[in-house]
């Protein structure tokens, strides 16, 4: 029993292994690399991605124009995409994201195409949406949305564009928080805060 207890650990070890040569984004089969999506090549380590076509329009933030920062999206079930992404409020530029950030809801008919925003998702500050959507066979919430970020969203008090102290949030609202809604336009309810480990980018 232990000698077979033996052999099955270090064949999962050699499988496992083995899928260091697909840089873990696949799994080896017949001696080939089946990579995930979106990862292609031989050793799945470039992003299987469309070009961006020449003189198209910026995803989100240009009519009206508004500076913003990352951004993910999701298919949902009527075939349309959501997007989650940081905007500064008050039209102020990027250097004010540490009070005046707020995470946006936008949709757009086409990955490729201009979002287009809907509604705030949660106000000042929130941060560096990273949104998942859970399996419908899931227990706890079949097929709900959640929301990572940092930054409480719970309403902060920004700062004006030409304001160059205290753009930082304290540090206590600065920590990894989610929030859960059963569709893309909410309502999002706060779920219990994630303990700090020094993350400050839950989108990567």
């Amino acid at each position: 029993m232990m000698k077979l207890l033996l052999l099955a650990l270090a064949l999962a070890h050699l499988a496992a292994a083995s899928d260091l040569a697909c840089s873990l984004n696949g799994v080896v089969q017949n001696n080939t690399c089946k990579c995930d999506a979106p990862w292609k090549g031989s050793a799945c380590s470039k992003l299987d991605i469309v070009p961006k076509k020449k003189g198209s329009l910026p995803a989100y933030g240009f009519a009206p124009n508004v500076s913003s920062w990352g951004g993910n999206a999701i298919q949902n079930d009527a075939g349309t995409y959501d997007l989650w992404v940081s905007e500064m409020v008050n039209h102020c530029g990027l250097k004010t994201w540490g009070k005046n950030s707020r995470i946006v809801h936008a949709t757009a008919a086409n990955p490729n195409s201009a979002f287009t925003f809907e509604s705030a998702t949660l106000p000042v500050w929130a941060h560096n949406a990273a949104p998942v959507r859970a399996p419908k066979t899931h227990t706890a919430c079949p097929g709900c949305y959640y929301l990572f970020h940092i930054g409480s969203g719970t309403g902060g008090s920004p700062v004006e564009c030409g304001n160059t102290t205290e753009q930082t949030a304290p540090l206590a609202a600065s920590s990894s928080l989610v929030h859960r809604a059963k569709t893309p336009s909410g309502p999002w309810e706060p779920l219990p805060s994630i303990p700090k480990t020094g993350c400050n980018n839950p989108g990567q």
